[in-house]
Formats: structure tokens, sequence, C-alpha cells
């Protein structure tokens, strides 16, 4: 298989969202002149191969490392639920 990236995708969820994170609404960078945030593929892309807006959320490397680190449940009632049994839902949502 060929897996092809489409980061315009991502690009354009990072416009919808004015940049700011959809798990903790921040907007990383703007004192510095900077807007930090990340597409992270909900179904990791690697598996999946699915890089449709619907497989992805835009988050601030914190959370985006967060999820990496823990591996938690998407649930598609918008919010991720960790191991250690902690629930956290999305406080932005335009496109799920």
């Amino acid at each position: 298989k060929i897996r092809k990236l489409n980061k315009k995708i991502g690009d354009n969820l990072k416009l919808l969202y004015g940049y700011r994170c959809q798990i903790c609404g921040q907007l990383i960078g703007e004192e510095c002149g900077s807007h930090i945030v990340e597409a992270h593929r909900i179904d990791y892309f690697v598996s999946s191969i699915n890089n449709d807006a619907n497989n992805q959320l835009i988050v601030c490397p914190n959370y985006h490392s967060i999820i990496h680190d823990t591996n938690p449940l998407f649930d598609r009632k918008l919010m991720y639920i960790y191991r250690n049994g902690f629930e956290q839902k999305l406080v932005l949502n335009q496109h799920l």
C-alpha cells in the first residue's frame, strides 16, 4: 500500500478552529506571534491510512503527546477515555 497524507485537510481544520486545541481550547504561542497546533488522527494513520477530516482532531502539542503516550479510547460521543478512567470531552467541535 502507498500511504499518501494530504496535509491540506489538517491545515484547513487548523484554520477552522483558529489554531485552538479541540481538547483544551488553548491558543498556544500567540503571545510570541506563533500558532502551534497539530493534526492528530483518531485512528492512527499508519494503521488506518485514513486521513479524512472525520478522523482528525486539532490538538496542542501537550495533548498530542499525552494521547500518544497513554493511547486512550476515543469515544465518538466526542471524548477520550483514559485507562485510569478519566474522561475528557472535547471543548471545541465543528466538524465531527
